[in-house]
């Protein structure tokens, strides 16, 4: 209680005794009561639980003392209850502004006082019930989002490679088939073969297998460069590519890619006639149409594969034509051909991250239209949206970006700005993403040696 009065204190101190559980602290001004504020909040145990004040003291700093008491405890907001004279009615408007949460006049009435505090009391207990409650149902909500995060994986993603297993590289493939038969697009399959893993096996054993393909998920994945593009176990020791928007030339491009790097891993396989790990791929491309399926493009890639084995191994088929060399670039490369370093990416997120990314390039395009209208509401409303996604997806580095950006806003630094939204531009137009698990589950535990 704030009060400057003695006997109004010794009155309310004799009531409350037999009312209320706990001390009752009476003080006789503002400073003194902000004092006791602040012990109560470095020491839980001296929490304040109702506020007593005398709006007769309010000009010595009555709003400054409910601030005080509101951020004491920002999470259960401590009631407030003004002690009302004649003379002091026209301050009740500005108290219950600054936080007051109840009024009573003078002269103090024991009852009404016991029942108002014990209100107070009461609407506090279950406001802090409220908080657990809704903290609690927070602290449900974000262990149903990893269950369900963990039960995504668990269906997804391989658990010998961290690649998406053969049931999401079909539930991909359909989706990505039935857009192409919207758009009219192209849509390019390589399905890629270990060669001769069954010897590999009976040499290394199959601890050396499991390394084996674990290393080569890793080569595969990490040649993939964009967001549509999926590496998967198809089963066995064969993995499936799915590139949407591919035509057979840029197929056979990224197929030579993948043998060629398998190649460099330079894994020894004594049974081979190359002496090292290799594979074979299947390249098949299609325009879809509505009368096809998705299953007729993986069964072709797969004759193409068939193709690859006969011809020796360690060779690229596609449209009937076998190639054993490498397949050389048909232009020389450019300043376009840098590349971010990739991200990556738990493969549960494939069929939404193409989407995100795609509505990601079309915010920064609309942040760039209201940067130069000088619209500070869009800005900060774009800012926030590309922030939150790219938090979501683990997309660090476009948060970084996009946080220095709003920075070099508050500073008005124009040339910064314009700079950070160029390289955002740049960033989300090339990011590669990497659908592969990288926990230590995923890492060798079985060392290859020549």
């Amino acid at each position: 209680m704030v009060d400057a009065d003695a006997d109004s204190r010794t009155e309310v101190v004799a009531i409350l005794a037999g009312v209320v559980d706990g001390a009752v602290h009476v003080v006789a001004s503002i400073e003194d009561g902000l004092a006791v504020l602040g012990a109560g909040t470095d020491d839980p145990s001296r929490r304040i639980d109702v506020v007593l004040l005398d709006l007769a003291l309010w000009s010595e700093g009555g709003s400054r003392l409910c601030r005080a008491v509101r951020e004491s405890d920002p999470r259960s907001s401590t009631p407030i209850v003004v002690l009302v004279a004649h003379e002091t009615e026209n301050l009740i408007d500005a108290a219950l502004q600054a936080g007051a949460t109840d009024l009573m006049y003078r002269p103090i009435r024991p009852r009404e006082l016991a029942a108002r505090v014990h209100a107070a009391l009461a609407a506090r207990r279950e406001r802090e019930e409220r908080t657990r409650r809704e903290r609690r149902l927070a602290e449900i909500s974000r262990e149903l989002i990893d269950t369900n995060r963990h039960l995504e994986r668990l269906v997804c993603v391989d658990s010998l490679t961290g690649l998406a297993n053969r049931r999401h590289l079909g539930t991909i493939l359909a989706g990505e088939w039935r857009r192409a038969v919207r758009t009219g697009g192209e849509i390019s399959v390589l399905m890629i073969d270990l060669d001769e893993f069954h010897a590999y096996n009976e040499s290394w054993g199959h601890p050396g297998g499991d390394t084996c393909l674990r290393r080569v998920a890793e080569a595969l994945a990490g040649q993939l460069r964009r967001p549509s593009d999926l590496l998967g176990r198809y089963g066995g020791e064969e993995f499936l590519a799915i590139l949407p928007d591919t035509a057979a030339e840029g197929a056979v491009l990224v197929a030579d890619r993948l043998r060629q790097v398998v190649e460099s891993l330079a894994l020894p396989h004594p049974r081979s006639p190359h002496r090292v790990v290799t594979v074979s791929i299947g390249a098949a491309t299609e325009r879809a149409e509505s009368r096809s399926a998705s299953e007729d493009i993986v069964a072709a890639a797969d004759r193409a594969l068939y193709q690859a084995k006969q011809a020796g191994r360690n060779r690229i088929a596609a449209d009937g034509i076998v190639r054993a060399l490498d397949v050389p670039r048909q232009r020389k490369p450019t300043g376009s051909d840098r590349w971010p370093s990739p991200v990556w990416m738990d493969p549960v997120y494939a069929d939404r991250l193409p989407a995100v990314i795609d509505h990601m390039r079309r915010s920064v395009a609309s942040l760039v239209e209201a940067v130069d209208a000088r619209d500070a509401v869009r800005v900060a409303s774009l800012v926030s949206e590309l922030r939150s996604s790219a938090v979501h997806y683990g997309l660090d580095a476009v948060d970084r970006m996009v946080a220095a950006l709003a920075d070099a806003r508050a500073r008005d630094d124009g040339p910064s700005v314009a700079q950070l939204l160029s390289e955002l531009a740049w960033y989300i137009d090339r990011v590669p993403v990497v659908y592969r698990q990288t926990t230590d589950l995923f890492r060798p535990r079985h060392r290859i040696t020549s």
